[in-house]
């Protein structure tokens, strides 16, 4: 869960939206860990998805 390691340094962190796809299977584990709220950006809507 390295993942979950990298979110708990982040300090002032209540949420976290990411994009669509198979490389967030795990998002549940990662987002109980370090207990912070998942959002997932809609489709087409890349205004939504991080980094941009």
């Amino acid at each position: 869960m390295d993942s979950a390691r990298k979110l708990k340094s982040i300090t002032h962190k209540h949420t976290l939206t990411l994009e669509n796809g198979g490389a967030y299977v795990g998002h549940e584990e990662v987002a109980k860990a370090v207990n912070i709220d998942v959002y997932f950006a809609d489709p087409y809507a890349s205004h939504q998805s991080p980094g941009t």
